[in-house]
This record gives structure tokens, C-alpha cells and sequence, in this order.
């Protein structure tokens, strides 16, 4: 785990709760990354567990959507994953085995008429030789290594539309990140489509909460029933700090963030799914605040029967859904109608056009309407300015490079924007209303208070000061360019 002898030993000693938030949270994240960092290290962190010796709790972070794939409520109780944890990194490593293993023969037909001293060298040799050719509308060996490598270039690949030998034709549109002569590309998209769920991110996070549990189980002597209790904590969206340490503080452009500055500074014009539905939205320091308040119950409560509190355990384990859209709904529509006001209120320095904040409806409509609104400009001036005008293009200059990242985003956000979930949060409720009148102050999660008008206005400008690096003494000149 990285952690040097000495650090050990003190954690060993004096370490007393452990909060488990480490994970990788991006959605298009590779399937060998995501279950390297969501799965297998929750089994590394239980065997750390294992060595503290003054341990009274455990807190494992999850997501309100590891279980997306159900249409009906989702309640604070253990469903069954998509695969065991042993499995699915057991599949994986094999098939990264695999491809690795499976030898791919160099391709010595281009040097077939050289002459010289190494000609008896190349046609005896058992490593490379002139190859027959049975799929002719596949990659040649050499080609096929540069894939797995994901040096394939676009002449040999996708909009090519060339069926010469050696040329790889699929049908136009399919994305090269997605190689289908990579077995775990292949992999994640079986899994992804039989598990029914939109991204490695809560696939890996739906097996991670039952490998937790499976890792658990096997120390009853240590784990739960009475002994060293465990929680498992899920948040819906995070957003912006609702009071703490800054209002509206965020930093980096996780979860709506991106999508948010996107539609403010005009760089995106809509969004694809529906205004009307719920936007599960919960501050960062909400959670943290929760996440305080779970640890202080396990170690003050947890240990108690189940019997004992009206905080109840599935498989002896406490589950927390934190959410928002159950007792404080917020939709989406109310999101992009305060972007929309504000973006012409408070115009940011970093305006690309004039902010447009809407929602179109996911599929055919809004292909369409991002090719014409969205592809066709950033093409277009991608094309005058390198081609006509000389100009060099770097970094937020290059207009093709920032609509396939706006893409890629709304891609990745669209299930989140076209549907909606129920989601029980009954322990969640429970536990706020055993904290004391001061604790309730202090560590406040209660998601009724929060004024989401003012929350969203707080969000969208802390977006653009801390996130952006967008500051107030900005807004004059950013006023005028508006104007113009």
C-alpha cells in the first residue's frame, strides 16, 4: 500500500476508525484500472484492517448508483452483483494474460524480394514468414500489435474505407478507444451490457460493496455480529461546498461540474436527456459531514444488536443511501435555468459564445443537433484557423479537441440526465436525528435545509472562481466582450 515501515507501525498502534474513499471515479475509466482501484484494493485495505490493532470501525464509500440497473427502489440492503470480486479480477488478469501470451508473428513479406546474406535467415526463421491471409478484412499481424498498443493509425482503420489487403474496414463511427481486437474491450462491453449498468465506474463499484463483504466474513471473528462493525456509505451526485470550507468551493470538474461551466461559458448549448428529471444532487461537505457522523456511530452504536437501533444491517453490515431526491428534490431543468441567468448576469472572461442552457432529448434528436450545433462549428474553425489562417493551435485554441472532450462528457453524464431512481434513505435519516442539537450543527447532512436556488447560484460561481481561476475583477471586461 505504499506505506513505510515506520508509518505502519504507528497506524498499527493508534489508528482506531478507518474511512475507505480511495477509488477511481471517472466513468469511461479502462476495465484492468477500475477494478485495480475499486475492487482489488478494498481486499488490500481489509488485510491492512487486519493488522490494527486498536481497529473499532470501518467506512467504505460507494455511490447511491452502484445499483442503477433497477427501475424500482433502491433500499439500504445488499443486491446481488453483476459478479463475484474473485471473478471479475480473476477474468481480467486472464485475459490481460492472454493477450499478452498469444504470439503474433512479425509479417517478413515486405523483405520477400531483398537478396542478401540474410534471405536464408528470414524464410527459415520461427518467429516471422510471409503469412497466409484468412481474414481479409482484418489486421495484419504488425497492425494487430500496434492495436494493442493503441498505436493504430486512422489510415488502417476506421473512415479509411479502403478494402485492400491489409486493411482493417468497420462501419464509420466506431470509436478506435474502443478496439475490438482487445479482449478487455470486448470483456467491458459484455459485461457492461449483461450487468445492465452505463460505465465501468458503477459496474466496479456495485462488485466492490458484496467483495467487501465476502472479505469481512472470512475474519467473523473480527468483523461484525457484535464485533468491529462496518458501514458502507452512498452518496448520490456530489456537487459544490454547500458551507464549508468555502461556499460554492470545488476544484476540479468531476461529476456536473464540467458539464455545468460547459453550458455557462457557451461551450456547450444543451444537454441531452430531460429537464424534468430529478438532479440527485449532495454537497462535498455534506457527505463529509455524514461520513464523521457514520464513523461515530459504529464505534458509540454499531456494536450494540441490531435489535437495539432503528438503524437496521443487511448481512450484519450498515448501509447508508444519501441522496436528496427523496426529501428535497431538485430537477434539472432548475439547474440549467439559473446557469442560463447567470451566465448573462456574471459572463466569464472564457466565453466562447453566447451561453445557450437547454436540454434536448438523448438519442437520434440530439446526435442530430450536436452535429449541427456542436461538431460542425468546432470543425469548421478548427479548419479556418489551421488551414486559412496559419494559425497555431494549442491547448483550449483547438476547438476539435475541446468538442470531443465536451463528447466524451456528455456521453458519460447522459444516463444520469435521462432517467431517475428512488432511493430509500431511511437509515440516513435515522442516524441525523440521533446526533445531539450541537452535532447537528456541526456536522450538518440534513438535506431538507438546503435552499437549492441559492445552492445552485452558489455552485455555478464557485465553479468559475475555483475551478475556472475565473475571478470577480473579471466581470467588467467580461461584460463588455458579452455585449459585443
Amino acid at each position: 500500500m505504499g506505506i513505510t515501515p515506520e508509518d505502519l507501525e504507528i497506524l498499527v498502534r493508534e489508528c482506531t476508525i478507518v474511512f475507505n474513499s480511495a477509488a477511481t471515479i471517472r466513468f469511461s475509466e479502462p476495465i484492468n484500472n477500475a477494478v485495480r482501484n475499486n475492487i482489488y484494493s478494498v481486499g488490500q485495505l481489509v488485510e491492512f484492517c487486519n493488522q490494527l490493532d486498536n481497529l473499532e470501525a470501518i467506512v467504505h464509500l460507494s455511490t447511491a448508483y452502484s445499483h442503477c440497473h433497477k427501475k424500482d427502489t433502491i433500499y439500504e440492503v445488499f443486491y446481488k452483483p453483476p459478479m463475484s470480486g474473485s471473478e471479475v479480477q480473476a477474468a481480467v488478469e486472464s485475459l490481460t494474460k492472454i493477450e499478452e501470451e498469444i504470439h503474433i508473428y512479425p509479417d517478413s513479406s515486405e523483405r520477400r524480394f531483398q537478396r542478401d546474406e540474410t534471405e536464408e535467415s528470414i524464410c527459415t526463421s520461427r518467429d516471422s514468414c510471409e503469412q497466409q491471409r484468412f481474414y481479409f478484412d482484418g489486421l495484419t499481424s504488425s497492425e494487430l500489435r500496434n492495436s494493442r498498443n493503441g498505436n493504430l493509425d486512422k489510415q488502417t482503420s476506421i473512415g479509411a474505407g479502403e478494402n485492400q489487403r491489409g486493411k482493417i474496414t468497420r462501419p464509420a463511427g466506431t470509436s478506435l478507444k474502443k478496439n475490438p481486437y482487445n479482449l478487455l474491450d470486448c470483456f467491458t462491453t459484455i459485461a457492461l451490457r449483461y450487468s445492465n449498468r452505463p460505465n465501468t465506474y458503477t459496474f466496479t463499484k456495485a462488485i466492490s460493496e458484496s467483495y467487501l463483504l465476502d472479505c469481512v466474513k472470512r475474519r467473523t471473528d473480527r468483523y461484525l455480529n457484535g464485533r468491529i462493525p462496518v458501514a458502507i456509505v452512498r452518496p448520490s451526485i456530489v456537487g459544490g461546498a454547500w458551507r464549508e470550507p468555502l461556499v460554492g468551493l470545488v476544484d476540479n470538474l468531476n461529476g456536473p461540474t464540467g458539464a455545468i461551466l460547459s453550458l455557462y461559458t457557451g461551450a456547450l448549448q444543451a444537454m441531452p436527456g430531460r429537464g424534468d428529471m430529478k438532479a440527485d444532487l449532495v454537497p462535498v461537505d455534506m457527505v463529509t459531514n455524514m461520513i464523521v457522523s457514520v464513523g461515530w456511530f459504529l464505534v458509540n452504536q454499531g456494536k450494540s444488536s441490531a435489535e437495539e437501533s432503528n438503524i437496521r444491517t443487511d448481512e450484519g453490515v450498515y448501509l447508508f443511501n444519501f441522496v436528496s431526491g427523496h426529501r428535497n428534490p431538485l430537477f434539472w431543468h432548475q439547474v440549467t435555468d439559473k446557469i442560463a441567468e447567470l451566465s448573462y448576469k456574471f459572463p466569464s472572461r472564457f466565453m466562447v459564445r453566447l451561453p445557450g442552457s437547454y436540454f434536448v432529448g438523448a438519442g437520434k434528436l440530439y446526435d442530430f443537433y450536436d452535429l449541427i450545433v456542436q461538431k460542425f462549428p468546432a470543425y469548421a474553425i478548427h479548419f479556418i484557423k489551421r488551414r486559412l489562417l496559419s494559425q497555431r493551435i494549442d491547448g483550449r485554441s483547438n476547438s476539435v479537441k475541446v468538442y470531443k472532450k465536451i463528447k466524451q462528457m456528455t456521453d458519460t453524464l447522459t444516463p444520469f440526465t435521462s432517467n431517475q431512481w428512488s432511493l430509500c434513505d431511511s437509515n440516513t435519516h435515522s442516524l441525523f436525528e440521533k446526533l445531539s442539537p450541537i452535532d447537528k450543527s456541526i456536522f450538518h447532512f440534513d438535506v431538507k435545509s438546503i435552499d437549492w436556488n441559492e445552492y445552485i447560484r452558489n455552485y455555478i460561481i464557485g465553479s468559475r472562481i475555483y475551478t475556472l481561476r475565473d475571478d470577480t475583477q473579471n466581470l467588467r471586461a467580461a461584460v463588455r466582450s458579452l455585449k459585443r
